[in-house]
């Protein structure tokens, strides 16, 4: 995570992935909106963990509660909308 919150970092990483600059205008990142969006990304990070965690700590299927990966599961799909409100995949 660290990686993306430097400029260099962010461009080593984008060519790294192949990402074509030219569509998308990255002219309106700063480091501010970097951190917010490192912040999103690490908390996703430790909901996966808990995921993780809960659905290993389970005997079996049957005792995992739905309710709660249901829980879990959306306030990822949260984070990760509120990440892309961030930082924008294309039309940026």
């Amino acid at each position: 995570m660290k990686l993306i919150t430097t400029a260099k970092g962010y461009w080593e990483s984008l060519n790294t992935h192949r990402v074509d600059t030219g569509v998308i205008n990255l002219s309106n990142l700063d480091k501010t909106l970097l951190n917010k969006a490192e912040d999103l990304l690490d908390r996703i990070g430790d909901l996966m963990g808990e995921i993780n965690k809960y659905t290993a700590a389970q005997k079996d299927w049957s005792e995992v509660s739905l309710d709660k990966m249901r829980e879990m599961w959306g306030d990822i799909m949260d984070l990760s909308s509120k990440f892309y409100e961030l930082i924008p995949e294309q039309n940026y």
